[in-house]
């Protein structure tokens, strides 16, 4: 996961709650801000609105596709 990949949000079962908090639902559309994040937090764009939203690290990497 590296600053400029783009993807989409695969199937949300674990943190549903969090994650619909934040606006971030299956099939939203993301781009990685964060350089390269290492533990801490990872900054998104998402979705059509452009909302920037920081998310841990371990949600990201369960939930986030990054397309090839």
């Amino acid at each position: 996961m590296k600053r400029g990949e783009k993807g989409r949000v695969t199937k949300v079962n674990k943190y549903r709650e969090e994650l619909g908090s934040m606006g971030i639902f299956p099939g939203s559309h993301f781009k990685v801000l964060t350089e390269e994040p290492k533990s801490g937090p990872v900054k998104l764009l998402v979705g059509k609105g452009q909302s920037k939203i920081l998310i841990k690290k371990e949600i990201a990497e369960n939930v986030l596709a990054v397309k090839d």
